[in-house]
């Protein structure tokens, strides 16, 4: 059974030298197997006696298999083989000292450092260890350092200390990556922190309650408030009398009620209702950057359909304020200047549309906002010119009713009969008014015409264009393409009267 027991860990010591971590602890494992059934009294091997006096044997298998667990980062199963070894023999200083690294890779400085001390007690001249204790002091200086950038806000500092302690005690340190998680969400990086989160949760413990808050903070800076209750309410159940995480609990319910609430005000296209509860939500969520700027941008959509579109753009401008890169806060602001229209509002909007197409990556989106960039540029070359549709009062989507019936309106308002009482001045401006708006109705009401002039072709062009595309020429008598306004406006009634 000893020459089993010695062969496998001459087995294991072979696999150690070429590398081949994995098998080498395969051959200490089933050594210390036979070495434990021996102990049992499942063996009536004779070495039984010679084995359980002098454990030396096993001490040296669980130290070797520690290392081997070391080298594949498996710093918990080498920390245990460590404590095991330590209490077989507490004055084993290679033991105390794995178990050193072992602690410094799971992120437990304070225990590696008196590890350390412990395996110098019985190796005072260990100056590998004695090297190693000092560069722990010092990370541990460094992560006050870091508590203290944290306490005063200097999150971008704090992070690249975090990284820089992190390639000295190893990446598995918690305590530094819960703090990196933290960093992260203050500098409105929710993405790369909830990322962080998914590692940390693949070897916490069950019932990490800072790890759980963290990460639903995480979901919270990322809008999903279903994932970030359902995540304090798992931190709750492992530590119930946590008042912190309880208070955060509350908070966020709170929070997502309200949410909820505009949100279904909104799809009832209850929009000020939605803008009032978007409202409540805001001053709940302060500090919370990313979640505050989707809140921005929900309540600009609705002040938009409110058609309250000065009142969007500012929503818009906060929106980005917390994000700014935020794709869809630029669309809807850039929407919003160029409804406002007129050539320097338009500006703005074609500028808001050009950023958001700087940042889009998904090539189907780009090409929509560069649509709308072609589209903008048209209204703006517009916007310096004759406004048709804001001479007859319709918007510029407006279909052929709503055209006919707001010429009918304005028509009537500045016929030349309508004037008979007005001031000479009066009636010559109403005049003017008068020859514009059948301007405009006899353009508009002309899909060709209408088609060309939403085109950027200018108002005089018009019928010029539409002569060299028919090969023929058109004779100018009166009005904008030879139509009197007032033949027009008896066209018009006429036509009115005969649908009657």
């Amino acid at each position: 059974m000893r020459a089993s027991i010695e062969h496998l860990k001459n087995d294991g010591n072979n696999d150690y030298k070429n590398k081949k971590y994995a098998g080498s602890i395969a051959s200490y494992s089933r050594a210390i197997q036979l070495i434990n059934s021996i102990s049992n009294g499942s063996s009536n091997s004779s070495d039984s006696e010679e084995i359980e006096m002098d454990p030396s044997l096993l001490i040296s298998l669980l130290t070797n298999r520690a290392a081997a667990y070391l080298m594949l980062l498996q710093y918990k199963e080498a920390n245990s083989d460590c404590d095991h070894a330590i209490k077989l023999d507490p004055t084993n200083s290679k033991a105390f000292i794995r178990r050193a690294t072992a602690l410094k890779g799971l992120g437990l400085i304070d225990q590696a450092i008196s590890s350390l001390e412990q395996g110098l007690l019985h190796d005072p001249t260990n100056n590998v260890a004695k090297q190693e204790k000092q560069s722990l002091l010092e990370a541990k200086a460094k992560l006050g350092t870091i508590k203290d950038l944290m306490k005063a806000k200097q999150y971008s500092m704090a992070l690249l200390q975090i990284d820089a302690l992190l390639k000295v005690v190893g990446s598995s340190s918690r305590e530094l990556n819960l703090l990196k998680i933290e960093a992260l969400l203050e500098l409105n990086r929710p993405e790369e922190a909830y990322n962080l989160s998914n590692t940390q949760m693949r070897t916490a413990q069950n019932g990490d309650v800072e790890l759980l808050r963290l990460r639903a903070a995480c979901f919270f800076a990322l809008g999903d408030l279903e994932n970030s209750v359902k995540h304090l309410q798992q931190a709750l159940r492992s530590d119930p009398d946590n008042s912190s995480v309880r208070t955060y609990y509350r908070k966020i319910k709170e929070i997502d009620e309200k949410k909820s609430e505009g949100d279904n005000f909104f799809k009832l296209n209850k929009h000020q209702e939605a803008v009032d509860a978007w409202s409540m939500c805001i001053n709940l969520c302060k500090g919370n950057k990313p979640f505050s700027s989707k809140l921005h941008l929900n309540r600009a959509t609705a002040l938009a359909k409110l058609n309250k579109l000065d009142a969007s753009i500012k929503e818009c401008s906060m929106a980005l304020y917390y994000n700014d890169k935020y794709i869809k806060a630029f669309l809807r602001r850039g929407e919003s200047y160029v409804s406002l229209g007129g050539p320097e509002n338009i500006s703005k909007g074609i500028e808001d549309y050009e950023a958001a197409g700087e940042l889009e990556t998904d090539e189907d989106a780009l090409k929509a906002i560069k649509m709308k960039i072609k589209k903008a540029k048209v209204m703006h070359k517009r916007s310096k010119r004759k406004d048709l549709y804001a001479i007859l009062g319709v918007p510029q989507d407006a279909d052929e009713s709503q055209i006919k019936s707001a010429y009918r309106k304005c028509a009537l308002k500045f016929h030349p009969d309508k004037q008979a009482n007005k001031s000479e001045e009066e009636k010559k401006e109403a005049e003017t008014i008068f020859k514009s708006i059948g301007e405009a109705y006899e353009i508009l009401s002309d899909p060709q015409k209408k088609a060309r002039y939403d085109e950027g072709v200018e108002v005089e062009d018009i019928d010029n264009q539409q002569a060299e595309a028919g090969g023929g020429h058109h004779h100018h008598h009166g009005g904008h393409g030879g139509v009197d306004p007032n033949i027009l406006f008896q066209m018009f009634m006429q036509q009115q009267a005969g649908r009657r």
